[in-house]
């Protein structure tokens, strides 16, 4: 199988802040939360669920990427017995490579977006670096076309054009949640702001907002 998203960690500037609103959604066993390095605040990143990819050949999967116009964020690191790095992909997306197969931690991820500066040139590093190839695609109202993806054979992800959002580029996860209305109801209970809610193909409802502390979120409800 290729590599695909194993995992997500919350890296925040508020953990127990950022525990106690997920509490309320997922189950906190499973969540994975860390203080957002005072390096990586200095330099201006939000708040942000990490998405890591795996499993791969650490440095060679960031050396491919750097040589393509990526930029690795910091060094490699081992936890739990695992090797990973967190890089900057060619377009701005921050995500993580990893050597290891697969992990229990973070919410279910249903379905995984890339925000890109430029959708081609997205589509040939992931599919030559990682082996991810584009399916179909997809007009949706008001937003435009998305470009659907796959890690194998099918579709997984989709990948959209930031000039037509005004948001940076970023991966976004879709977690798995069994109310969007509950999930609505906590977000306005905390003033968060919410971008979008909308029946998305297939009947599943997503709800797009920014967590209690400015971490981009989207929580999903499978269609029933």
């Amino acid at each position: 199988m290729n590599p695909h998203f194993t995992h997500v960690v919350l890296r925040t500037t508020d953990v127990d802040g950022a525990r106690a609103f997920y509490g309320e959604l997922f189950d906190l066993a499973q969540l994975d939360i860390v203080p957002l390095h005072e390096q990586a605040i200095r330099n201006g990143a939000p708040p942000h669920w990490l998405g890591f990819v795996g499993p791969v050949d650490v440095e060679r999967s960031v050396a491919a990427f750097v040589s393509r116009g990526g930029a690795r964020l910091g060094p490699t690191v081992t936890r739990n017995g695992a090797k990973f790095a967190v890089l900057r992909d060619p377009g701005g997306a921050v995500l993580a490579f990893t050597d290891r197969a697969a992990e229990v931690r973070g919410p279910e991820m249903l379905w995984h977006h890339l925000d890109a500066s430029d959708v081609d040139d997205a589509l040939a590093t992931y599919r030559d670096v990682l082996g991810w190839r584009a399916t179909e695609e997809r007009e949706l109202d008001g937003v435009g076309v998305m470009q659907e993806f796959a890690f194998e054979h099918d579709s997984v992800g989709s990948m959209h054009a930031v000039a037509s959002r005004g948001v940076h580029p970023q991966w976004l996860h879709h977690f798995r949640v069994p109310s969007t209305d509950r999930a609505l109801a906590l977000l306005r209970a905390h003033s968060c702001r919410i971008f979008d809610e909308r029946t998305v193909p297939g009947g599943d409802r997503i709800v797009i907002a920014d967590d209690v502390q400015g971490a981009a979120v989207v929580f999903r409800e499978r269609a029933r």
